[in-house]
């Protein structure tokens, strides 16, 4: 009988003292303890995007979700398969959060992550504009995309528990091109894949015409005092192409080299991925693909989801050597 009522005393002074106990041990407004092993998880989509309007240099926020919207609105056509548009906003989001940590300490950025152009659909459109851009089909756009954020917000591309630079364009050369051959850095992440369905594009091929005075006249801030063969069919002597079939310069007679870079920017050209030939008294230049050819090719992306192939897959296709995780 006593030791029933000992039990009884302890029990009654667990139940009403522990409570009044746990109020000082864990106090209201303090995080639950956690084993050491399990992060906290950090939600950056609750965190305001700042970015900067580039025409402007005028710095604004909006919210992570909105801005994601806005940006795949802006990157990739609303008419692409639903894992195209997911594997599209998780890499902006990634490259978003890459740009802040090292651009959001540049004082030219003002504190800005990244910059944009609503106006020209760069990086980002506003949703006033997209009921401009898409008119009648705005809701149902606007609707399907919304639902494609929603679907992987927290989700981003790591490469060793950081957001990786998933840099993406609209169309490969049939090859994607690592990151050295483009900019001065090689990352383990962005090299060289087949992107092979980029061939059926309907815009993969683009061609221009020019007259050899046209051409010149392109050419002759790019050669500087240097002089070239009196014949126009003699003016190139050659076209050094890398493994991915992307040029990297154009050597003119009689050996003056000009980067293919700047021929594309000379002539507006779609790609580095191009041929120049002299027919009929007139330079041909036919340029494959569209973009750098560095990370993802949107037009790829659409094609392996339309062959069945999720977000997850494009995105490890693109992005090998990475995760899929949230931060």
């Amino acid at each position: 009988m006593k030791k029933i009522i000992i039990v009884l005393l302890v029990f009654t002074v667990i139940t009403f003292c522990f409570p009044i106990l746990a109020v000082f041990l864990f106090p209201k407004n303090s995080p639950a303890p956690t084993s050491p092993n399990v992060p906290i998880k950090t939600d950056d989509t609750q965190t305001d995007v700042v970015f900067m309007d580039e025409r402007t240099n005028e710095v604004s926020t909006t919210s992570m979700r909105d801005f994601l919207i806005g940006s795949v609105a802006s990157e990739m056509p609303a008419e692409y398969d639903e894992q195209a548009l997911m594997a599209q906003c998780i890499a902006s989001h990634s490259y978003l959060l890459n740009l802040k940590s090292v651009n959001e300490t540049d004082p030219e950025f003002k504190g800005a992550w990244v910059k944009v152009n609503p106006v020209a659909k760069k990086g980002y459109v506003t949703k006033d504009a997209l009921k401009t851009m898409w008119g009648d089909n705005f809701d149902m756009y606007y609707n399907k995309i919304s639902a494609c954020v929603d679907e992987v917000l927290d989700t981003v591309v790591l490469h060793e528990g950081q957001p990786a630079l998933t840099s993406y364009y609209a169309i490969s050369a049939g090859q994607t091109q690592p990151s050295e051959n483009v900019w001065a850095h090689s990352l383990p992440y962005l090299v060289s894949v087949d992107s092979a369905l980029d061939l059926t594009s309907p815009d993969f091929l683009a061609t221009l015409s020019l007259t050899p005075q046209e051409f010149f006249d392109g050419i002759g801030t790019r050669i500087g005092d240097n002089k070239l063969a009196p014949e126009p069919s003699n003016w190139i002597k050659e076209i050094v192409y890398s493994t991915t079939g992307y040029a990297s310069e154009v050597i003119f007679t009689p050996d003056i080299s000009v980067s293919a870079s700047q021929i594309r920017e000379t002539f507006n050209l779609r790609s580095c991925a191009f041929t120049i030939e002299y027919l009929d008294s007139r330079f041909v230049i036919t340029t494959s693909g569209y973009g750098h050819g560095v990370g993802m090719s949107q037009y790829g992306a659409n094609s392996m989801a339309v062959t069945g192939k999720t977000y997850a897959e494009i995105l490890m296709h693109y992005y090998p050597t990475t995760t899929l995780g949230s931060i």
